[in-house]
């Protein structure tokens, strides 16, 4: 199938995928602020067993935000792929399908460990968990690299099969910047939409 045979029907809902990360990250950062904050200033490293019990629900809840902010985008991407892999960039296409799926997964791993927190740990302090440390390497240190990679991967997919060779171009250079960040140093997730936003706008609006 050309760039040319390819309705932009199909590109319709990867695309409002790829937006919905902009109300997603909103949402963890009104979470972020109204409910972490003002319990623990410094973040929930500092919170005890007690502290996270008595805070279990919005523990919970922020658990889960997580993935409301990036799994819809990631889902996108995947439905993208699926779609690229009729075109003539099908590698590019398989790679970032594959990943998209991966990282899921991973996301949805992580998640599910930290959930096993809120009942209560040991140590004195949720810094000190090693349930806690692990999945917060595994955020920074896997998790962040996966979707900065599955964001370049499908702008790469994007760019050979002629769609949006532009915008891909302009949103691939930067995932790989956020990917390189995500290797050798750390940086706040929202970047995701300075990546994903434009990228669903542009999708949306091809004719």
């Amino acid at each position: 199938m050309t760039t040319q045979t390819l309705s932009p029907i199909r590109l319709r809902l990867p695309a409002i995928l790829l937006i919905f990360s902009l109300l997603g990250f909103m949402a963890v950062i009104a979470f972020t602020l109204v409910m972490v904050l003002p319990n623990f200033p410094t973040g929930l490293d500092p919170a005890t067993s007690q502290q996270l019990q008595q805070f279990q629900f919005a523990y919970i809840l922020g658990q889960a935000l997580i993935l409301v902010a990036v799994v819809p985008s990631i889902s996108g991407i995947a439905l993208l792929a699926n779609v690229l892999k009729e075109t003539s960039a099908r590698r590019w296409a398989w790679i970032a399908f594959a990943s998209a799926l991966a990282t899921i997964g991973l996301y949805a791993v992580i998640v599910i460990v930290r959930l096993s927190l809120f009942r209560g740990f040991a140590e004195p302090t949720l810094a000190e968990n090693n349930v806690w440390q692990w999945s917060s390497w595994a955020f920074g240190k896997l998790a962040d690299p996966a979707t900065a990679f599955t964001t370049l991967a499908v702008c790469i997919a994007l760019y050979l099969s002629g769609i949006l060779k532009r915008t891909c171009l302009i949103v691939g250079i930067l995932s790989a910047v956020v990917l390189i960040l995500a290797v050798v140093a750390s940086y706040i997730p929202v970047v995701y939409i300075l990546l994903w936003l434009p990228l669903g706008v542009a999708l949306l609006r091809r004719k």
